[in-house]
């Protein structure tokens, strides 16, 4: 009988052993759950990561912390559970854990290389008007894992860069010498001059076909109100069909903000001048 007693007491104290080992890894895996949840709260302040894919980081973490537990707890349960946890229930468990974090972790690591390449390639700047699909505005913001654009409303939209990248893009801001190239008219310039950046939107608009001296003073008297507002010309190129006229307006200036605001206001002043 003191035999049964003296081994259950060795048992016993055997078990509490390696709980306080299992504990102490706990802790352990906790101090550095918490040291990288302050890693990441530095980061996001440093480089302005969005809510979502701070939270996404978060997850993840968190998930990596229980995985690394559960682990640590299959490997060492034939100490701290007489039998330990079947083979099986160790697999199906860690496979489910896996599954949670990859389908996770999808959508941000996507992201992230997205955010990486347009950073790299840069299609397009802070401070450009682009036309992403059917949204155009001002790039307010470029971050790692989405794209911020100022709409003439004046609100924002933000577009994940895997959207982007799988998106039409179109640049409105370039510098001079991509703009114009380089032709005979503009090698004289000098260099600070040509690597200055401007911004060239074009669009279109359909006009009735009216008495062409008439379309041709009002298109003139708009590009002089403009040239006012406009550090150039506002330029219309018209193109005369049997029953209508479409004209291409190209409006160009240093400031992508002008030429947000005032595109709009040019193709009113057009009709209101011509059918008052």
């Amino acid at each position: 009988m003191m035999i049964l007693n003296q081994f259950q007491l060795e048992l016993v104290f055997s078990f509490i052993f390696w709980w306080v080992i299992f504990l102490s890894i706990l802790g352990l895996i906790f101090i550095i759950y918490k040291a990288a949840m302050y890693s990441l709260k530095r980061f996001v302040g440093k480089f302005k990561l969005a809510p979502n894919v701070t939270n996404g980081i978060r997850f993840i973490l968190r998930l990596i912390m229980v995985l690394v537990g559960f682990s640590t707890f299959a490997s060492m349960s034939s100490d701290l559970i007489p039998g330990g946890i079947p083979g099986e229930v160790t697999v199906i468990i860690t496979a489910a854990i896996s599954t949670v974090f990859a389908l996770s972790a999808t959508s941000v690591i996507q992201n992230f290389i997205a955010g990486i390449y347009i950073i790299l390639t840069r299609p397009f700047n802070v401070g450009d008007l682009v036309q992403i699909n059917q949204f155009e505005g001002i790039v307010d913001e470029i971050s790692l894992n989405h794209t911020k654009i100022r709409l003439r409303s004046g609100g924002h939209y933000y577009i994940s860069n895997q959207t982007i990248i799988n998106s039409k893009i179109t640049n409105f801001t370039l510098p001079i010498n991509e703009q114009l190239g380089v032709q005979e008219h503009i090698r004289h310039l000098k260099d600070e001059l040509i690597s200055r950046e401007i911004t060239r939107y074009a669009m279109t608009i359909e006009l009735p076909k009216a008495a062409p001296e008439w379309t041709k003073r009002v298109l003139a008297e708009v590009a002089d109100q403009f040239n006012v507002v406009l550090s150039q010309p506002v330029q219309f190129i018209t193109t005369a069909y049997l029953h209508k006229v479409i004209v291409s307006v190209i409006i160009v200036s240093e400031d992508p903000e002008l030429v947000l605001k005032q595109k709009d206001s040019i193709v009113e002043a057009v009709y209101m001048r011509l059918f008052k």
